[in-house]
């Protein structure tokens, strides 16, 4: 009986260390599976994350002064429009480096500053108005409107502001 139970507690020892080397292993394959991986991720790049740093960084400036410069009763409705042109376009040559979830809020936010352009700059052709209600719907026209399209604006800047602070890293 002890001579039996010697050459099964051997067997497991046996099994118990080729079950360890072989864990082994598979840990090694694993690590180097996942070191792999991660240098192929463009985004753990340190280049990548100074250039999505920096088009964050340049976005938001943009966007400030569009947002700033709409809020001004002085300002020109084909400047305003240019401002918004110009940030539309450098979203588009910098989509790469935006992250996904910021693109939807991005976007929303750039619509509400247009719809504010458009109600503290009222269009005057009949034909500039039908285009842009098609695209931002329906054009301000009293003052609770307006004042709803603000605190739109206001409530998304806010919003984008959050998130380019939990991106960008503290300086």
């Amino acid at each position: 009986m002890i001579a039996r139970l010697n050459r099964i507690g051997e067997r497991c020892r046996s099994e118990l260390r080729a079950l360890r080397l072989l864990s082994r292993v598979l840990f090694v394959a694993l690590r180097g599976l996942y070191r792999s991986w991660h240098a192929q991720d463009p985004t753990s790049l340190p280049a990548f994350r100074r250039a999505t740093h920096i088009a964050y960084r340049q976005l938001w400036a943009m966007l400030e002064d569009a947002y700033w410069k709409i809020r001004e009763r002085n300002n020109d409705a084909p400047t305003l429009r240019a401002l918004l042109r110009d940030v539309n376009a450098f979203l588009a040559e910098n989509i790469l480096y935006i992250r996904q979830a910021d693109q939807k809020l991005l976007s929303q936010y750039i619509l509400s500053l247009q719809r504010l352009r458009a109600a503290n700059h009222p269009m005057n052709t009949n034909d500039t108005v039908a285009v842009w209600e098609d695209i931002c719907g329906r054009m301000p026209s009293t003052v609770a409107d307006i004042d709803a399209v603000i605190q739109e604006a206001v409530g998304l800047r806010n919003r984008v502001l959050l998130q380019l602070r939990r991106t960008l890293p503290a300086n």
